[in-house]
Parts: structure tokens; sequence; C-alpha cells
């Protein structure tokens, strides 16, 4: 059975998601599906995306007025009755390139929070970031949209 997901569920995925899809249009206007790590800032209820200023995924995210993401968490096959749980959740939203370090900083503490854990070591972060920061860009989307669907046996 279906049903929609409430708010609470919502930010529980939000948070504990492992990563999302991001779906956009490539440069030759055809839609592209790229799995990413994110972390969700809940104070300014956006999400931030890293990537590097290599990959392809930044021209795309650089053209794209909008883009579509799905978390989908608590997944649990059921077998006896032929079934997948889960809980889905769908955003759509507008990218945005972040270029001021302050910003930078902030979200890159909140990945190392989110998959390092609370207490990370300050010199790993540090020492990452030094050593990633000339390629390192981070796109904010601003969530625009939200819904989310869960699926249970009755």
């Amino acid at each position: 059975m279906s049903y929609k997901l409430n708010q609470s569920d919502l930010e529980y995925t939000l948070l504990n998601g492992t990563y999302l899809v991001l779906g956009l249009l490539n440069m030759d206007k055809e839609v592209e599906t790229i799995p990413m790590m994110y972390v969700w800032d809940k104070e300014k209820n956006v999400i931030y995306l890293h990537t590097s200023s290599k990959k392809k995924v930044v021209k795309y995210l650089q053209k794209n007025a909008s883009v579509s993401l799905n978390i989908v968490d608590a997944i649990k096959l059921d077998k006896d009755n032929f079934t997948l749980h889960y809980k889905s959740i769908i955003i759509h939203g507008k990218p945005k390139e972040i270029i001021d370090e302050v910003t930078k900083r902030k979200s890159m503490a909140l990945v190392c929070k989110k998959y390092i854990g609370e207490d990370y070591p300050i010199e790993h972060f540090q020492r990452t970031y030094k050593n990633t920061s000339e390629v390192l860009m981070i796109f904010e989307i601003s969530i625009e949209e939200i819904s989310g669907l869960g699926h249970e046996t009755e």
C-alpha cells in the first residue's frame, strides 16, 4: 500500500538518505541522471551538492534553470509479498553555484557531520578542504517543491 509522506517523514528522509539522484538535461538536451552525495541544510531549507570542477555535471548544473532530485530511503525487500518497502521523495529546485568561502566551508562541515559523524577530526576537514579547494564546486539547490511517497505491505 502506498501512502503520502508527512512532514516528519520528509525531513527524516532528507536528513538520513545516503545519496540522491540528480535529474537534469545534459548539453545535448537529453535527460541525464547522476547519483550524488548531498546534505540538507535544514536551517536554510536548501540542499548542497559537492563535486569536482573536472566533472561534466558542473556544466549541466550551470546551464539548467531547474533540476529534479530523488532520494530513496528505508528500503526493505519483502520477499513473502514480492514487494519493496521504501520512502521516496522528489524535489524540484533551482541550482546556484556557491562561490563564497564561508558558505563553502559551512556546507563542507555539514557533509562531514553527515557522512563521517558529529566528532569528525577538524584536522582531517582542514587538510581535505585545502587539498580539494582548487577543484571543489558546490551547488545549492533551493527547494521549490517537495513531495514523497512510501510503500508498505498492508
